[in-house]
This record gives C-alpha cells, structure tokens and sequence, in this order.
C-alpha cells in the first residue's frame, strides 16, 4: 500500500508541474521556471486539481493507516484491574491461590511440628536422662546418619556409593513424621504391627493431603494403596508432587525393600543404641537400657550398619570396664585407693 501511495504522490507531482508549464506558457508576464511552488497557486484550475488529489491519495492513505494502528492497539489485552474486570477477576483468584497453598503449606508444618513435642516412648518408659530426646532430636540424627552412611564407599575406595544419598537423607525426615499424631508407638504399647501400620498410613495420609491444590498437582497412584487400609479414601486423592513424593518415601521406608531402606532402617537402630550410650554415660537413667542393644544385635541389613553396631557396642563395654573400675577403687578404703595425679 505505501508503494502505491508513493508512485500517486510522484504522479500528483508530475501532473501540477506539467500543468503549472502549460498554463505559464500563456502569460507572457511570467518568467519563472513553471516548476517552482508558486505555479500552483497562480492558476485557480491547478490549485483545485492538486487539492483534489490530495484528497484522493493522501488523506486516505494517512486514514488507513490510523485506522490500522487502532486496530493494533485494540487487539493488545488490557491487563490493567482497574479498567478491565477479566483481569480484576484473574488477579483475585490468583491471589486467591496464593494464600490457600500458603494455608495448606502451614497447617502441614504446623502438624509436622508436634514430633519436637512428642517424647521418644521407649525413654520414657526406661526413665532414662537427664533430658528425653524428642522424636524430632531422633529423626535429626538420622538425618545426618543417613548422608554420612550413603556416601561412604560400598565396597573400597574406588566404588561409587550404591545409595541415593537425597533420597536416603529424605526418607530419614519422613521416616517418623506420622508419630506427630499418632505418638511413638512401641513393641511395649500393646498395639499389634498391623493396628500401628494403620494408624500411622491414616495420620500420614492425612498430613500429605494437606499438600494439595499446590501448581503441578498429580494423582496418587492407585496401586501403591492396594492392600492398605485407606486405599478407598487415598486412591482418588490428588498431591501435590512433595506430598506424594512424602507419602511414597514412608512407604518405601515401611516396606523396606529397597536398598536406601534398608539403611535407613539400619540408621534407625543405631541412632536409638547411639543415644542409649549416651544416657548410659551421663549416668542419669534410672533403668537398665540392656534391652535396646539386645533388641538390635544381630538384627543388621547392611555391613554399614554391622560396623557401625559392633564400634558403638565396643565404646559401651569400654565405657563399662572404665566404670566398673571406678566403682571398685571408690569400695576400697581410704589407704588402699590408688593415688590419683
């Protein structure tokens, strides 16, 4: 369109001078070259020849391009709240959004909480001290357990570590979390490992679901539910990606199959006879602890955890022999106690 207007507007030039030329040739008082501008004005007929053309190629042509600029200009969304309520309306329910995955966010960690208040049972019981760790002191170390264990070498130096140490340090948080609403539940509370599976799937799942309507949700899977009590409720619920990535790994960690598992559940064990020396060695537990180490030994999965054992056992019996000598030189009477620098 610009070339067309362009080649009219060349012509419409043409066109006057040659007839400012024709018309200058009739006046003999003019002697002016019959292309200057004035031309146009002395002959009325020139003047109205070269309006009408203006009228009929520039003015249109400068119209249609107004024309195609509004039109450009009303096709650009107006994003603006105030004048345009689809995007009032986008922004608040964005807002909207917002705030409920914050919510949910809350009121899981919220929940997830109550294991820095939930006493580790098997302490409690044994009134062992000075202070009773929390389920949460547990999972910590764990935690730091787990990511030591998994990087070690498998077999010698050279070999890489055959665990997934993210997932192992992930499946160590999670291990315990539904304790915050069900408590720590023991071989010594009475409750069958079936009934203690249930309640901790139910509390487990109820916390996941917490985490959903969060961007990128995904359904559970409907066979990782087969068999569990809550596979009818669960089965059609949808998490989000860290929910169900929470439920899958305390799943993991209770069937206890895989090989990030199997040393978590080492880790788990050795955490608990770890603190029990520790109680032991601050002397402040009112009860034996034999119990917890007799409930561990030989009970290993992995040889990580078979070491690990065997090196806490030997610094307990270390620990022992130190204690009974002391115990035996404090008997002896005054003059026959070794003189100590």
């Amino acid at each position: 369109m610009a070339i067309d207007i362009l080649y009219q507007r060349r012509t419409m030039k043409v066109t006057s001078v040659t007839l400012v030329a024709a018309t200058s040739t009739t006046s003999s008082s003019s002697l002016r070259p019959s292309s200057h501008i004035n031309h146009h004005y002395r002959n009325p007929s020139s003047f109205f020849f070269i309006l009408i053309l203006w009228n009929i190629a520039v003015i249109p042509y400068y119209a249609s391009v107004v024309s195609v600029a509004a039109m450009s200009t009303s096709n650009i969304p107006n994003n603006n709240p105030a004048s345009n309520p689809a995007a009032a309306a986008a922004v608040s329910s964005s807002d909207e959004a917002v705030v409920a995955v914050a919510k949910n966010t809350i009121d899981f960690l919220t929940m997830a909480g109550g294991l820095k208040t939930t006493p580790r049972t098997g302490w409690v019981m044994q009134e062992a001290g000075p202070r009773i760790e929390s389920v949460a002191d547990h999972s910590w170390r764990i935690g730091l357990m787990a990511m030591v264990a998994s990087s070690a070498s498998s077999s010698s130096s050279s070999s890489p570590s055959k665990y997934d140490t993210n997932r192992c340090i992930k499946m160590a948080l999670v291990h315990d979390l539904a304790e915050a609403k069900v408590g720590d539940i023991t071989p010594h509370c009475g409750v069958s490992d079936d009934d203690k599976h249930a309640r901790e799937l139910k509390a487990i799942t109820e916390m996941t679901q917490k985490l959903t309507n969060l961007p990128g949700m995904i359904s559970s899977s409907e066979e990782d539910e087969k068999g569990d009590a809550s596979s009818s409720s669960s089965s059609s619920t949808k998490l989000s990606p860290v929910g169900q990535e929470i439920l899958e790994l305390w799943k993991e960690y209770e069937a206890g199959v895989t090989e990030e598992a199997k040393l978590v559940k080492d880790m788990d064990k050795l955490e608990m006879i770890l603190q029990a020396l520790e109680y032991e060695t601050d002397g402040k537990n009112k009860k034996s602890l034999d119990g917890f180490f007799d409930g561990t030994r030989g009970k290993w999965k992995t040889p990580i955890g078979e070491a690990w054992g065997k090196e806490i056992e030997s610094r307990r019996s270390s620990s022992k022999i130190s204690s009974s000598a002391e115990e035996n030189d404090d008997s002896k009477p005054p003059a026959e106690k070794k003189t100590k620098l």
